[in-house]
């Protein structure tokens, strides 16, 4: 009898770690894709494990032709032939074939709309190298100017458009055709959730400065959001901590730094997360199935679990990064502001921090969407 308890003991300790693991994974890919924004994600049709797009019916209807598609109206960019066809030269340019994926990488597409429809406000790529033992954070800056095929036909806009104008699949598409990268798997989640796992985890620990509590005060609506400490480690709860990562009008870089502290923040989390006890995960669980939505299966979710058990995801190395990089990137202030991007470039370097190798050559003489806006030739 006590052989058989034993054993049974055994097998409830296995299963308890992979669901600890499993937790663990969701809680980086979904505090990630929560990075500190009110989100409502939409994307009824996700047939994934947590969610069945049940209160999320205000999605984006890519078959309304009454919709506003909310595509920044950059006119003096959008009719400018020569950059127009850099931009989808390069993101039409044998994308099936050229996107770099690998057994030992997963890549992760986590995003965040402040409102129904909504052009997304966060859109960040979490990635494993199992062979490295490194996680990658990389954002991708809302702003850059990009070429993107939605069900309304090819346009050219900020990335932040492409949700509004064809859900999950456009946005995942664009990313992937902008720095020829496999996409695995995307998650989506309800900024209850940001909220309610920092809470659970018991707050999270980052550095704060002045200004920048002042700012986060500043968006405070209840005296429990106000914080009176700054400091290199301070303590925020969940409320807190999605004031923290919305903040960037006290930045003269504004989006730079607010990626910056986002990253930051799942940093904190993610180092928050590997000390989750087992009284822990109920509470966890069910927040977790309330609101998240992703195209994982109940396989997948195992599957990574799994993998984050066996190769010691929570000993990993955390590094991030914010692309475009400043060297392929260019402010330019028209109808709207936004960044002009070397995708090539910008592109290789992406693919060197994931993969530590690459598949893109560059040419001396090519010219780049920079080289065009710069000239005047657009």
């Amino acid at each position: 009898m006590a052989a058989k308890k034993k054993r049974r003991t055994k097998k409830q300790q296995k299963k308890q770690r992979i669901i600890t693991a499993v937790l663990i994974v969701l809680i980086i890919a979904l505090v990630l894709a929560a990075a500190g924004l009110a989100i409502r994600y939409i994307f009824p049709s996700a047939k994934g494990f947590f969610g069945d797009g049940k209160g999320f019916s205000d999605a984006v209807d890519v078959n309304d032709p009454e919709k506003d598609r909310q595509i920044d109206m950059l006119s003096e960019l959008r009719s400018s032939g020569d950059l127009f066809t850099v931009l989808k030269t390069w993101a039409t340019a044998d994308t099936g074939n050229s996107l770099m994926q690998s057994k030992d990488v997963t890549n992760v597409l986590l995003v965040g709309v402040d409102a129904a429809g909504a052009n997304s406000d966060a859109i960040m790529i979490a990635s494993v190298n199992q062979k490295t033992g490194a996680i990658s954070l990389a954002s991708v800056m809302r702003d850059s100017y990009t070429y993107m095929e939605t069900p309304y036909g090819e346009t050219a806009a900020k990335i932040n458009a492409a949700y509004a104008n064809g859900g999950v699949e456009c946005l995942v598409d664009t990313v992937e055709n902008d720095y020829k990268i496999k996409i695995d798997h995307y998650f989506c989640v309800n900024f209850k959730t940001f909220v309610e796992v920092v809470d659970i985890i018991g707050g999270v620990s980052v550095p704060v400065q002045e200004y920048e509590r002042v700012a986060m005060n500043g968006l405070a609506t209840s005296e429990e959001e106000r914080l009176y400490e700054s400091g290199e480690s301070v303590k925020l709860t969940g409320k807190q901590a999605l004031l923290y990562c919305r903040i960037r009008k006290c930045d003269v870089d504004g989006d730079v730094s607010r990626t910056r502290r986002q990253r930051q923040f799942m940093t904190a989390l993610i180092d928050a997360a590997k000390t989750l006890s087992a009284s822990d995960l109920p509470g966890l669980a069910k927040t977790l199935h309330k609101y998240v939505t992703t195209d994982c299966s109940v396989t997948d979710l195992v599957s990574l679990g799994t993998k984050a058990l066996t190769d010691k995801w929570y000993k990993y190395e955390v590094a991030s990064y914010s692309f475009p990089l400043e060297e392929n990137r260019m402010d330019y202030s028209g109808h709207a502001w936004v960044w002009i991007v070397d995708y090539p470039a910008d592109a290789k370097a992406l693919q060197l921090k994931l993969y530590g190798n690459t598949n893109i050559e560059l040419s001396e003489d090519r010219r780049t969407a920079i080289d065009i806006v710069r000239n005047g030739g657009f």
